[in-house]
């Protein structure tokens, strides 16, 4: 079964009369692998335009006298300008777009997510009037709806374990600019000043290795009676040191 973003993706491809489509993808969304797949279901060819010539020749030599028992659609990453006008004027025009599909978010952002995070932004989406959110308000967007981490809930130690372990146990990669406005929104929170933050996001050894640290601390401490403050503890944070970088969304 598709995601609500594919089949809507896929019925502008619906009208079955038209054998011929071009469509401008400028954020090669047809390059994902389920949009793809949806339209190949549908009986769709596409052909991902590299050079004019190269179009021509293949459209030509396969396509021109077989289109009635073929659909092609020709996707362009630089523009309709770009396909030959004797294609472009048989065809039937798509734009596809981020900006399109997501009107009111920050499309720079969203350039950066993997087609399955778009997909549950896509799901997402409320009924209503939407004005449009800036590059901080798309990022807590994605980070909640995408990765279902809600940065500004974190407030004690057990949360942002939680939180970290989902970062690390989750198959998507956090983009740079996610990772960054999440670790921003735990800087505000003073009782993690020492901690390491930056590097516990962005790598998984790192963080398994300071959970170990932490484990074999809390080990020590019931036979020594040191009571380990948690993540912040000098005892953890000792080994990497205090970061001093910052992050680069302001929250």
């Amino acid at each position: 079964m598709h995601s609500k973003l594919t089949e809507h993706i896929a019925q502008l491809f619906d009208p079955s009369d038209v054998r011929l489509f071009v469509v401008q993808d400028a954020d090669g969304i047809l390059s994902a692998e389920e949009p793809s797949a949806a339209l190949i279901e549908r009986g769709i060819t596409l052909i991902p335009l590299g050079s004019s010539l190269d179009l021509r020749h293949i459209y030509e030599s396969r396509y021109r006298e077989h289109l009635a028992e073929t659909r092609l659609a020709v996707v362009s990453r630089t523009g309709f300008c770009t396909v030959p006008l004797e294609i472009l004027s048989r065809a039937h025009r798509i734009e596809l777009s981020l900006a399109s599909l997501f009107p009111h978010l920050d499309v720079a952002t969203l350039r950066s997510l993997p087609y399955a995070v778009l997909s549950r932004l896509y799901d997402a989406r409320g009924g209503g009037e939407l004005t449009d959110l800036s590059r901080r308000e798309t990022l807590r967007l994605v980070a909640e709806k995408g990765y279902d981490i809600a940065a500004g809930s974190a407030s004690t130690d057990a949360s942002l374990y939680e939180a970290l372990l989902h970062i690390h146990l989750s198959p998507q990669v956090l983009p740079e600019a996610v990772a960054d406005y999440i670790v921003g929104v735990w800087r505000t929170n003073s009782t993690w000043e020492a901690v390491p933050l930056e590097r516990l996001v962005r790598s998984r050894t790192a963080f398994l290795e300071y959970l170990q640290q932490h484990w074999n601390a809390w080990i020590v401490s019931l036979l020594d009676g040191h009571v380990v403050g948690g993540i912040a503890d000098a005892t953890l944070t000792a080994a990497y040191g205090k970061t001093a970088s910052g992050s680069s969304i302001r929250v």
